[in-house]
């Protein structure tokens, strides 16, 4: 039966390791868990288990400076090890926790592009191509001096009503009323109009 693992016993083996075959070292104090050298010096940590009467293999994660130590690859088994008790595939459970990790950065990239600005464009490229718009460079002129200066640069999904209450009253008390109704007019369907987009993310 093979002993309890060490970092010293770890080193040995990768360092007195062949270069022609790939080779396992077996941790008593975590039984499944092996340490993985192969011919291309690359060494990881796997837990060999079963579930559903099937064997399957996990590889945890690489070993090595800045990556898992031996305490840490235990610590990982050992919540595989859970899963595995409640039926649920560790590696499976894994290969979903990326997706999701990945559907969920591209959610923050694709909110942080949705600036107001570009919001505005796509309104008025939309409006443009079913030939609801008349006065294009009015409306443009109108959100670049008085909204894109503001609050152009933001994501859409950050701004709150009560800025934009507080702008509209910034162009009321700078002597431009009619601005400011033509302002709101201009951003509540806008607004409205992003809502699909937003609810797409979440």
């Amino acid at each position: 039966m093979p002993d309890p693992l060490t970092v010293r016993k770890v080193e040995a083996f990768i360092k007195a390791a062949p270069k022609d075959k790939r080779k396992e070292l077996a941790d008593a104090a975590m039984p499944g868990m092996r340490l993985l050298v192969f011919p291309s010096g690359h060494v990881s940590w796997q837990l060999q288990y079963r579930i559903e009467e099937e064997r399957r293999k996990y590889t945890l994660r690489t070993y090595g400076p800045g990556e898992m130590s031996l305490a840490a690859a235990r610590e990982a088994a050992r919540e595989a090890k859970a899963l595995v008790r409640n039926g649920i595939c560790p590696k499976a459970s894994a290969e979903r926790s990326r997706f999701e990790n990945a559907k969920s950065e591209k959610r923050a990239r694709q909110l942080a592009e949705d600036t107001l600005n570009a919001v505005f464009d796509d309104y008025i490229e939309d409006k443009l191509r079913s030939k609801e718009l008349r006065s294009v460079q009015e409306l443009r002129r109108l959100f670049r001096t008085k909204v894109g200066a503001n609050l152009g640069g933001r994501p859409i999904h950050q701004i709150t009503r009560e800025e934009l209450r507080k702008l509209l009253r910034k162009i009321v008390q700078s002597g431009a009323p009619v601005s400011a109704n033509r302002v709101h007019s201009l951003l509540r369907p806008l607004f409205s109009s992003i809502l699909p987009r937003l609810y797409q993310y979440f």
